[in-house]
């Protein structure tokens, strides 16, 4: 990727493959864990420094971001620290989850009752789903407020 003098390893904290586009290029990360969750030893990711606060953004666990702070997220790669005793990031073994989105919609929303669909039938009252309508907003729609 491009010429970046300032390389960091980062820690693909899934069992899959994860991408970061930066400046129009793609860097693939290698999972660091099996399926299981045991490390691979051999696995090494370095990606330029100045790309890791884009890895992060675009690697969020689905699911896991504050409904009132859109800064307290967890992620799926980590920094890893050149000493141990300087680990800041976590590099544990997670996976992604099955949220539909990085917010759990039933804390955003604060209705317990709303029912989360994508596609599919036509919404009843107080269900809402992600559009995949080209010509729509890409927000979520709540039958309600119409």
């Amino acid at each position: 990727m491009g010429v970046f003098y300032e390389q960091s390893e980062v820690v693909n904290r899934t069992s899959k493959v994860l991408h970061v586009r930066f400046d129009g290029q793609d860097i693939e990360l290698q999972p660091n864990y099996d399926a299981e969750g045991k490390l691979l030893v051999d696995v090494r990711n370095m990606i330029p420094t100045i790309t890791i606060p884009y890895a992060k953004s675009q690697n969020v666990l689905m699911g896991s971001e504050a409904a009132m702070d859109p800064t307290d997220y967890e992620v799926l790669i980590g920094v890893k620290a050149k000493s141990g005793a300087k680990q800041k990031d976590d590099i544990s073994f997670c996976e992604q989850s099955s949220e539909p989105t990085r917010v759990r919609l039933e804390d955003y929303l604060d209705d317990p009752t709303l029912k989360i669909q994508v596609g599919g039938r036509r919404l009843k009252r107080g269900e809402a789903r992600e559009t995949d309508h080209p010509h729509a907003s890409g927000h979520l729609v709540d039958e309600r407020v119409r």
